[in-house]
């Protein structure tokens, strides 16, 4: 997966996925985005071939139609991205501390137990 985010459409193809509890067709997620924007059907398919192309999507091996399911959960997604944001700039602990610093003081603390949790589990 690349270091960049997802575009509008894709973001909204993956929540659709993410939501749902097994594998997706082209028709199916076509289906869904008609009922809030004019969308070609093929511009669904060339999209849901690149999210499989990216890594975000599987995709069966069974021909017409293909099934799709989410290769990673949001929450997966969500850590890569993070961690390709920190892995493009030099500067890890500056960067982390500027996010600290704009955090929510809830966040701030849900982050530093779950990083003392993640220091127990490593040891």
């Amino acid at each position: 997966m690349g270091k960049a985010g997802l575009g509008e459409l894709e973001l909204t193809i993956m929540n659709f996925i993410w939501k749902r509890s097994g594998p997706v067709t082209v028709p199916d997620v076509h289906e869904h985005l008609v009922k809030s924007r004019q969308l070609a059907y093929t511009s669904t398919m060339t999209v849901m071939g690149r999210l499989n192309d990216k890594g975000l999507l599987t995709r069966s091996e069974d021909r017409r139609p293909y099934k799709y399911w989410a290769a990673m959960s949001r929450e997966d997604y969500s850590a890569e991205l993070m961690l390709g944001v920190l892995s493009e700039f030099g500067n890890r602990k500056a960067a982390l501390a500027r996010f600290v610093d704009r955090i929510g003081r809830k966040d701030a603390a849900l982050l530093a137990e779950l990083a003392a949790k993640a220091g127990k589990q490593r040891k």
